[in-house]
This record gives C-alpha cells, structure tokens and sequence, in this order.
C-alpha cells in the first residue's frame, strides 16, 4: 500500500498538478492579484480567493517553522508545498473520519447531471462510487461535488 500512495503522489505532483500553478485561482492570485481582482470585479471574489491563499501560505510558514529539515522532502518550499495543498484541496472527500485521499475517484469529474454517485460506506470504510445509469463504451463517468455555487467551485476547483 505505501508504494501505491507514494506513486499517487508522485503523479500528482508531477503529471496533474502543474497546471494548477497556473490555472487556479489561489495562483493566480499570488502571480497577479491586480489582474484577478480585475477580471473577477465587481464580486467580491477576490478578496476570498486573496484570503484563502494567504493561509495557505501561513500554514507552509508554520510547517517549514515547526517540522525538522530532516522530516521534509528535499527540495520543500513554498510553490511545492501550494502545489502539493492545490493538489489534496481538489481531490480529497470527506469522511467521518476526517479528509480522505481515495486515488482513482479523485480523477471523477463534477458535472450537474452525474451518472454515479460516490459516497463514504461505514461498513466497508470506503469511498464507494455507484452508477446510477447505463453508461457507453467510453462515455466520462461524472459524478456531483454538491450543490456549490459557481463562486465557491472556482475557489475549489479553479
């Protein structure tokens, strides 16, 4: 199971994520939050985004403050760590025991009108994704992240 979660990781960091360095918006906002704040006027959606990517930025501040050198990964700095929080804030699902990283169903895309639904099954202490409708050979298998407004799915989302 550890060399699983660690070539999830890898591929993560590797392969998914770097356009979300790029593209979303809590990254964008540390590139030009002028230009953001700009096109997402007159909202106040910037000043949430602004506010959400500090605290990231807070968070890495107290890791790099109180976890040893030797505990971290070479190389652990500011942009790995945005990119590693980008990477678990898009793809973790919620538990009762807390947040789960459940690779595979990460990669399901939300759309409005989903064909599965996935959901936390107690009794086998899972994420366990169903379809709710005959799908065609090579149809996306989309499932719904919630009702969230648009606002909230690209501060999540980007």
């Amino acid at each position: 199971a550890p060399a699983l979660w660690h070539r999830c990781t890898d591929a993560l960091l590797a392969c998914v994520c770097p356009g979300l360095l790029a593209t979303h918006p809590y990254a964008r906002w540390r590139g030009d939050p002028e230009g953001l704040e700009r096109e997402l006027a007159p909202s106040g959606e910037a000043e949430h985004i602004r506010a959400q990517a500090s605290y990231v930025g807070v968070v890495c501040g107290c890791v790099k403050k109180c976890v040893s050198d030797g505990l971290l990964c070479p190389g652990f700095d500011e942009d790995l760590f945005f990119q590693a929080w980008l990477c678990m804030l898009t793809r973790k699902f919620s538990s009762p025991k807390g947040s789960a990283f459940v690779p595979g169903v990460d990669f399901f895309n939300h759309t409005g009108s989903p064909g599965a639904e996935g959901d936390w099954d107690e009794g086998r202490d899972a994420v366990v994704v169903r379809a709710t409708r005959a799908h065609a050979a090579g149809e996306e298998v989309c499932i719904c992240y919630g009702e969230l407004s648009n606002p909230l799915l690209l501060r999540t989302y980007g």
